[in-house]
């Protein structure tokens, strides 16, 4: 059976991937839209640094690291798992469970199973956090196509009939209640879990690679879906160069269930410089971790019916290029010109 590589692989075994750039790190630079563990190697190869995040910062882009992030940043991020009490469900990946291939996010602790996953979302329910429905992701989603969904509703309210006293769940309890509750979100999770992809399935099937099976490799995460009156979906995007945090753009996202679909820019003026803050924040922390290049982080957004204020929180770091970074590109260089400290782009002689 003939080996299907990548076009980094190819390009990394070529004869043009042994030959280095003649200039030194100050004049030359590779961009491309997202970092990896080839993207590493041909830029080792080509003598030429990466202008991006490397294939060692990938986890700072994962669902789980994000609200790492936020956690460590102090901002505002939807309720969910894992968080500080579930430590015991994290593991690391086995390469023997799939043909011995090694991925990277096996070198991370993750949440990797239905039945951690499960026991993640009873600790939850068990603290009183019952939202009308869950948000279940893999790690690693493309716009929104690793996403998925599932009302628990009926569980919790069965739960909260049943349970009498403090039901405070510590690190790693595995009390009674939590386990029972446990069993019959994993029932659940088999039956009821709705994909934002129409083609993914819980199980593999012939040609697809199953939920429950891109969960043991690139594990999973678990929070509240975020409502309210008119829920909107804004973005940040930045670059992290050396020690400094540019802000390059904001938008709103024009989103099909949880798919991405497209953008308008500016966001909401009513919101702006309170993402625009927490974007330099998360840009800092990856500085501060050695990670340099694009990055954008995506937000939601909620105006409360009585009072008309928003309540945004931040759902996920992007640690790569965007759907909007080439079209602001493109503008900034025909028009001249960049973003202001009040997020409006203008050109260099003043004009929006």
């Amino acid at each position: 059976q003939k080996k299907l590589i990548t076009l980094l692989q190819e390009l990394i075994r070529s004869p043009f991937g042994g030959k280095t750039f003649e200039q030194n790190d100050d004049t030359a630079g590779m961009c491309v839209f997202t970092g990896s563990d080839s993207v590493d190697e041909l830029s080792h190869e080509l003598g030429i640094k990466l202008l991006e995040a490397s294939g060692e910062s990938l986890h700072f882009g994962t669902k789980q690291g994000s609200r790492e992030i936020f956690a460590a940043c102090d901002i505002s991020h939807p309720a969910g798992t894992p968080s500080l009490e579930d430590e015991d469900l994290l593991t690391y990946g086995d390469s023997s469970e799939h043909g011995g291939k090694v991925y990277w996010a096996y070198n991370h602790r993750y949440i990797r199973s239905s039945h951690n996953l499960a026991i993640g979302i009873a600790r939850k329910i068990a603290r009183g956090i019952r939202p009308r429905k869950w948000v279940v992701k893999l790690n690693q989603g493309f716009s929104g196509k690793g996403n998925a969904s599932i009302d628990l509703q009926h569980i919790q309210r069965r739960f909260a009939e049943c349970v009498v006293g403090d039901t405070d769940v510590e690190v790693g309890d595995t009390n009674v209640a939590t386990l029972r509750l446990a069993k019959l979100i994993e029932k659940e999770l088999a039956t009821n879990l709705k994909c934002e992809d129409p083609k993914m399935t819980w199980l593999d099937t012939p040609g697809q690679v199953g939920f429950q099976t891109q969960m043991q490799r690139l594990g999973v995460i678990a929070e509240v879906f975020i409502e309210g009156e008119v829920p909107t979906s804004p973005s940040i995007q930045a670059v992290v160069e050396a020690n400094d945090v540019c802000i390059v753009s904001t938008h709103e996202q024009v989103l099909a269930g949880q798919v991405y679909s497209g953008c308008r820019n500016p966001c909401n003026p009513a919101y702006r410089a309170s993402i625009m803050e927490a974007g330099l924040k998360v840009g800092k922390f990856l500085a501060a971790h050695g990670v340099r290049g694009h990055f954008s982080v995506d937000f939601l957004a909620s105006k409360q019916p009585e009072s008309g204020s928003w309540d945004v929180y931040a759902v996920e770091v992007n640690l790569r290029q965007g759907g909007t970074t080439h079209p602001q590109a493109t503008m900034a260089l025909l028009c001249g010109g960049s973003i202001c400290s009040d997020g409006l782009f203008r050109t260099n002689d003043g004009e929006l």
